[in-house]
């Protein structure tokens, strides 16, 4: 499936797709969007142990409005990314 969802990308999105792999359970998600400028944020979504997925919660962290956590959870995605396998 992600083969084929790669395939269906121009050339230039095909370049800036970067995924990675870790053999740990996921504790939560993150969607990242412009991390090197003022304007970043991110999607953070935690999975609590035995909580539905409509139960759980989706918190959007502003670099510009919440700087010390934003800087936290980038921190977490680094080390993780870092020590994760590469697939593309």
């Amino acid at each position: 499936m992600l083969d084929q969802m790669r395939n269906n990308l121009n050339g230039t999105q095909r370049n800036n797709l970067e995924l990675r792999k870790y053999d740990d359970i996921p504790s939560h998600s993150m969607i990242i969007v412009d991390p090197d400028t003022s304007s970043a944020f991110m999607q953070v979504e935690p999975y609590p142990p035995l909580t539905a997925q409509q139960y759980r919660r989706i918190f959007k962290i502003s670099q510009r409005e919440q700087g010390n956590i934003f800087e936290m959870y980038w921190n977490a995605y680094n080390s993780l990314w870092s020590h994760a396998k590469s697939i593309y």
